[in-house]
């Protein structure tokens, strides 16, 4: 009898590591399908917005090559602060502002695809 329960208890403590690695399997098929999701809107997004990507390949190898550096935001003086370009058509004419007033100027700010510009909504 002392077998059969100790084979049971075996039994069940395989069972629970199979439920977690079939939920383990789930959560990473999950997180794939996630990630190409996520890659699919990056690739329509740059094919959608080339001057966009230009701009921000342009200011992201000027940042890693250290010729400029991050300022601060131009609102509140935080100092992790993100470019923005007003105009797209001059690439290096950047603005540096916070993550929640860049927020808040594209919430308020409407673009303009034809000439690359922004405008009060």
């Amino acid at each position: 009898m002392q077998k059969s329960e100790e084979e049971a208890k075996k039994e069940k403590l395989r069972l629970a590591r199979e439920l977690k690695m079939i939920e383990k399997q789930k959560r990473e098929a999950k997180e794939i399908k996630r990630k190409a999701a996520l890659s699919m809107l990056n690739r329509k997004y740059k094919l959608d917005n080339p001057e966009k990507t230009q701009a921000h390949i342009i200011i992201n190898r000027l940042i890693k090559k250290g010729l400029i550096f991050r300022g601060i935001c131009e609102k509140c003086g935080e100092g992790d602060a993100q470019a923005h370009h007003d105009d797209y058509n001059f690439p290096l004419k950047i603005r540096w502002l916070c993550r929640t007033h860049h927020g808040e100027f594209h919430r308020n700010h409407k673009y303009n695809k034809k000439t690359l510009t922004y405008k009060l909504k």
